[in-house]
């Protein structure tokens, strides 16, 4: 895909994203000003981005929620729930073409006619007032009007008209009169960029609108200029060009006749007397050898000259010789067309040819040292200081960093703005890395953790076979260091790979906002602990888990407004989501102040399904009956809707979660609320295990289901039910052996002091034990799932590879106990 698509792809994104954000915190502060702004500015910076590609459908969408959001922003509409469902619904739509264009580079012509429609629908929001010129602005309007004669075209050079003139022996010319609007820089717009690719150009001027005054009265934000050019492309082609500020731009037919008589502007003549006041006010004749800037009457003027006189005197190495003089004379040029007309503009160009030849910048400071008043009417340093500053960001030039010893292409258009732009660029610390890349330094990692490993069993095998104790010992020496070196890279890879919560959260409040309205509810969404971190698999992972609880807290947990108020509660319900670390876990907890579970419901819904028989249903207890909203193919809801009554959600939720190592607990007191927490792991890329002994074989056991291992002595141990059990820490736990987990032929030995190895583990919230020959050590191992035909075996997490060169083979203690 081209690079620069697939980044508009990407800002389009994030756009949309903020103004989802935006749009649902107007509706609760529809008068925050700085939010109004700032959706206003993204849908326009959207606009403008799209202007680069052939996608005319998706900029009329965006246009038209523009011209809505413009009206907002000027207090003749107000934020409501009507418009805000439009302006979401249609950025739903507009995010639906953001992927067309990524999957195949193009927007399909069936969207549209849905496109018109959303069109017709954001118009009709707007009032009957406004309706007409709105329907106008998407005409061809000028606001602008063409200039009332032709005087800017003596302005033009020689060569410019020399070009002009040869288009207009080919065909029509097009003259075009553009006046930015002054807060043009802050919506996106460059107007010298549209001006450098304009097509047909052979010609253009720039006018100074406002006169500027002193350096504290001119805000440099403000755009202030005109620009006068001659194309020889068609009319209709400059519209289409200018398509996306036709308010701002005049177009009309320039014949050849008028290019050649058209009306000369009156400049002050050369080597004629001038009259300026003196120091004291009094007005003084002066006779000057040429034009000149007046400090008193064009301050500013005056001090970006005298700037870039005091620029020349600086030090230059030869790489910087050439950037400098280029610099200053772009910045000059528009100055000395401004006051002292074409010929002037040429006395420039000549004066800085001159400098090129004598590799000198003599001629043009002579020339500046010429156009400034006297040193006492010359501005002082710290006002220079600020026209400096002022000079730079008001034309888009920076003297002081020109282009890195390459001389731009010299087509007369503020050239210092590369040098600007590559500044910029340098100054930026942040690196955008595809995510495939930061993969693959994860698995280099993972590879590394497993290489490392090796090392304690070479320590081994040099003191037990080679008998060397020294060699040995120098490798665990080795060994620590390089296992310090591989964590601190394995944290830092993951630091890279790490996502705060925010990036799954932020959808949720469209989303409640949606389900309650479409269920008729009001509720409060609280969101908590955004800046907690995971592993970016897991964060992504927690999307849809994440939305099945939310939508089931809106349809089955929270009640309507007047079943709340009868009950004794605020008429809106709150849910809470909150997230927090907790160790080498993330706890997401989702909490609603709705009527809870009722177990009694729950039961008999399940005896309905076949979940649980008559048996079970008499001897379930509460507790427990509430776990059943995770069994397969269970839900209360009576009918099918969009939200519920499938009996997938929940169900989904556990089976995602257990695929990344993830548990989920809930809890619940009728008509007091439901609470469900999910566990997750920080980091799914590499696991820490403790490998334990059974039958003579190495097995691992995922170091967050321990608890802790213990040796029981075979007096301790009993038979209840035919299950043996031990009494640990004051409470009864379950014992399973090899023989019954993993139908091994040997049952469990106990050793020579009659002491059994136990691993205590927890086990969907239940404390179990797992009675093994002997306890090896904890490692760090990279998990991969079985595949082939090893996939079919139960009871397995997955496999690692060993330092040694051996294959582990990690048990899944869930799966198992199930079994047994």
């Amino acid at each position: 895909m081209n690079p620069l698509l697939q980044q508009f792809i990407t800002d389009a994104n994030d756009i949309l994203e903020r103004m989802g954000q935006s749009l649902l915190a107007l509706e609760k502060r529809p008068d925050d000003e700085a939010v109004i702004d700032e959706l206003f500015r993204a849908v326009h910076t959207l606009k403008g981005n799209s202007g680069l590609f052939d996608i005319p459908i998706f900029t009329r969408v965006v246009h038209a929620a523009e011209d809505l959001l413009d009206k907002v922003r000027d207090k003749a509409l107000a934020i409501d729930n009507d418009l805000t469902d439009e302006l979401l619904d249609s950025m739903d739509f507009i995010q639906r073409m953001v992927e067309m264009v990524e999957a195949s580079g193009r927007i399909p012509e069936d969207f549209t006619d849905e496109a018109d429609r959303r069109i017709e629908r954001l118009k009709a929001l707007l009032p009957e007032d406004l309706t007409g010129e709105t329907e106008a602005e998407e005409e061809w309007t000028e606001r602008v009007l063409p200039p009332e004669n032709l005087a800017w075209l003596a302005r033009l050079s020689d060569a410019d008209r020399a070009a002009a003139s040869e288009a207009a022996g080919r065909g029509a010319l097009t003259a075009l009169r553009y006046v930015p609007e002054p807060e043009c820089f802050f919506k996106g717009e460059d107007p010298l960029l549209l001006l450098r690719n304009l097509p047909g150009r052979t010609g253009f001027v720039l006018e100074l609108l406002e006169p500027y005054g002193g350096a504290e009265d001119t805000d440099i934000y403000r755009c202030n200029i005109g620009i006068h050019a001659v194309s020889s492309a068609p009319i209709a082609e400059l519209r289409d060009y200018f398509r996306y500020v036709p308010e701002q731009v005049a177009l009309y037919p320039l014949t050849a006749e008028a290019l050649e008589t058209g009306e000369l502007p009156v400049f002050t003549a050369v080597n004629s007397p001038q009259t300026v006041p003196d120091a004291v006010g009094e007005a003084a004749p002066r006779p000057a050898a040429a034009w000149y800037f007046d400090p008193h009457r064009e301050p500013l003027a005056a001090e970006i000259v005298a700037t870039q006189r005091r620029l020349l005197d600086l030090p230059a190495s030869a790489d910087q010789w050439d950037g400098r003089l280029q610099a200053i004379g772009n910045t000059l040029a528009a100055l000395f067309a401004a006051h002292g007309g074409p010929e002037a503009v040429e006395e420039l160009k000549e004066t800085i040819a001159a400098c090129r030849r004598e590799e000198s910048f003599l001629p043009l400071a002579f020339l500046l040292e010429t156009r400034l008043g006297s040193e006492e009417e010359q501005a002082s340093p710290a006002e220079a200081d600020v026209a400096t500053a002022t000079a730079t960001t008001a034309n888009g030039t920076a003297p002081s960093d020109p282009p890195d010893g390459a001389r731009p292409a010299d087509d007369g258009i503020g050239d210092g703005l590369r040098g600007a732009a590559d500044s910029a660029d340098r100054a930026s610390r942040v690196l955008k890395v595809p995510q495939e890349k930061v993969d693959r330094l994860m698995d280099l990692i993972g590879e590394m953790v497993v290489a490392k490993n090796a090392l304690p069993y070479l320590a081994s095998k040099a003191e037990e076979v080679y008998g060397s104790r020294e060699l040995a010992r120098e490798i665990k020496a080795q060994f620590a260091v390089i296992n310090r070196i591989a964590e601190d890279m394995q944290d830092g890879i993951m630091q890279v790979r790490m996502l705060p919560m925010s990036s799954v959260f932020q959808r949720f409040p469209r989303l409640v906002r949606d389900v309650a309205r479409q269920l008729g509810k009001k509720v409060r969404l609280v969101l908590e602990g955004e800046d907690a971190e995971a592993d970016k698999h897991i964060v992504e992972s927690l999307g849809d888990p994440l939305i099945h609880i939310l939508r089931n807290s809106l349809d089955h947990g929270l009640e309507t407004p007047d079943v709340r108020v009868a009950a004794g509660k605020p008429e809106e319900g709150r849910i809470l989501v909150r997230a927090s670390q907790e160790g080498d876990r993330v706890l997401i907890e989702i909490e609603d102040d709705g009527k809870g579970i009722d177990p009694a419901v729950i039961k008999r819904k399940a005896f309905e399904k076949g979940l649980i028989d008559e048996a079970r249903l008499e001897s379930i207890s509460d507790t427990e009956a509430i776990q059943l909203v995770f069994a397969p193919g269970f839900s209360t809801a009576e009918t099918v809707s969009s939200l519920s009554g499938r009996g997938v959600g929940m169900d989904v939720v556990k089976t995602s979660l257990e695929k990344i190592g993830g548990q989920v607990r809930l809890t619940s007191e009728r008509g007091r609320g439901t609470r469900i927490v999910l566990t997750l792991p920080l980091s799914v890329a590499v696991s820490n295990v403790l490998m334990v002994r059974m039958n003579g074989q190495r097995y691992g056991v995922p170091m967050d289901m321990v608890v802790e291992t213990v040796r029981v002595p075979r007096s301790e141990i009993h038979v209840i039910k035919d299950r043996r059990v031990a009494v640990l820490r004051g409470r009864i736990v379950p014992l399973f052996g090899a023989d019954e987990l993993l139908s091994l032929p040997e049952p469990p030995i106990a050793n020579g002091e009659g002491e059994y190895a136990v691993l205590v583990a927890r086990v969907d919230g239940a404390t179990v034990g797992l009675i093994v020959d002997g306890f090896a050590q904890t490692t760090d191992v990279i998990l991969k799932p079985l595949e082939g035909p090893l996939a079919a075996l139960a009871g397995f997490a997955g496999s690692a590879l060993l330092g040694d060169g051996s294959v582990l083979l990690v048990l899944d203690l869930k799966e198992l106990m199930h079994a047994a």
